[in-house]
């Protein structure tokens, strides 16, 4: 069927890893959580430090605050991804997935809630800890995700693109379904009238359910990553082999 096609590889799965349904089932719930945990987040951060519906914060806060974020993340994933560093992502992809989680969307997303509810003073420090910790596992993943990619192949009808492909439109499937659900509770709590908003206690319990729930599923993916050659000569090779365009 054309669904079929679009959000799976050819031959599936006899073409592919025996583990790979099951890694994609848990990546794609994992998916599902990340908008929810977005919009709780930004709750907090734009009322409390980006300063919506606070006359005392200017837009042009608002804008240091975002370059000065953006600069710790680019130069921390610059450095994520230096060659003698991301080198040691290939050594062993099931442990790197699993920590890229921690530190990244774990640390890093906790974080990131945390420092909008603490005092002005402790702001920068926890901020730019959490977007560094974020830039690394961001960059953790993308290396870790390229190298599992090419791994799930089990016959030559199955090349890389498919595979890419495949993944990419299931995320974007997922990321579609948590967004409406979002855009749905975002409108509902909009209705509602001034001084009956859910209190704060609300929020944050639901950011540790969804946080909860994406670390089952990253640990549940991490056991699922097919066996990937990590010898040396295999691990040099992707920073040495030369380009090949197939005419």
């Amino acid at each position: 069927s054309w669904a079929r096609e679009v959000m799976l590889p050819p031959g599936h799965p006899q073409t592919l890893a025996p583990t790979y349904t099951r890694f994609r089932l848990w990546n794609n719930l994992r998916a599902l959580t990340a908008s929810p945990i977005s919009m709780l987040t930004m709750l907090f951060f734009w009322g409390n430090v980006y300063g919506v519906g606070h006359a005392d914060k200017t837009p042009l806060r608002a804008v240091y605050l975002s370059i000065i974020m953006n600069a710790t993340d680019c130069v921390i994933g610059l450095a994520s991804g230096y060659p003698e560093l991301a080198r040691r992502f290939y050594g062993n992809p099931a442990v790197w997935f699993w920590r890229g989680e921690l530190v990244g969307a774990q640390l890093g997303g906790t974080l990131y809630l945390l420092s909008a509810m603490v005092p002005e003073v402790l702001f920068f420090p926890i901020v730019l800890c959490s977007v560094a910790a974020q830039a690394f596992g961001g960059v953790c993943n993308k290396v870790v995700g390229a190298e599992l990619d090419r791994s799930w192949s089990r016959a030559p009808l199955v090349e890389l693109v498919h595979v890419t492909v495949a993944s990419r439109n299931q995320n974007l499937a997922c990321t579609t379904i948590s967004a409406l659900f979002c855009l749905f509770v975002a409108r509902a709590l909009a209705g509602k009238p001034a001084g009956t908003q859910p209190p704060s206690t609300v929020f944050l319990a639901a950011f540790a359910v969804f946080q909860a729930v994406r670390l089952v599923c990253t640990w549940r993916c991490s056991l699922s990553v097919p066996h990937v050659d990590t010898s040396e000569a295999h691990i040099c090779a992707k920073w040495t082999e030369p380009l090949i365009v197939k005419a």
